[in-house]
C-alpha cells in the first residue's frame, strides 16, 4: 500500500488516513504475471499534487459511480481495472 499512497498523493495531492484492500485480479487471460490490486482509501485530505514533468498534463475529477459507469459507457474509459472498480466499490456498498 506504501506504493499506492505515494501514487495517490503524487498524481491527486489526496492523502489517504485509512485503507482497504478490495481485490486482487488479472487484466486478461493469458498475461498472467500481470495482476492489479484494487484498494479502497478512505479519509482522504486534500493536498499539493506532486507529478513528473511526463504526468504535467494530467487531469484529475471527482465522479460518481454513475457517472464513472456513463464514462465506461461512453468509451471514455477503457481499461480493465478501472472498469472493474465502479463495480466493486458498489458491491462493498451494498454489503
Amino acid at each position: 500500500m506504501v506504493a499506492a499512497a505515494a501514487e495517490l498523493t503524487e498524481e491527486t495531492g489526496l492523502t489517504a488516513a485509512n485503507w482497504k484492500h478490495v481485490a486482487h485480479f488479472h487484466g486478461a487471460y493469458g498475461f498472467p504475471d500481470q495482476g492489479f490490486h484494487m484498494l479502497l482509501a478512505t479519509e482522504l485530505s486534500l493536498g499539493t499534487p506532486q507529478r513528473s514533468v511526463e504526468e504535467q498534463d494530467m487531469t484529475c475529477q471527482r465522479v460518481s459511480p454513475d457517472d464513472a459507469w456513463a464514462m465506461v459507457t461512453a468509451g471514455k474509459i477503457k481499461d480493465a481495472p478501472t472498469i472493474a472498480a465502479p463495480g466493486l466499490f458498489e458491491r462493498m456498498r451494498r454489503q
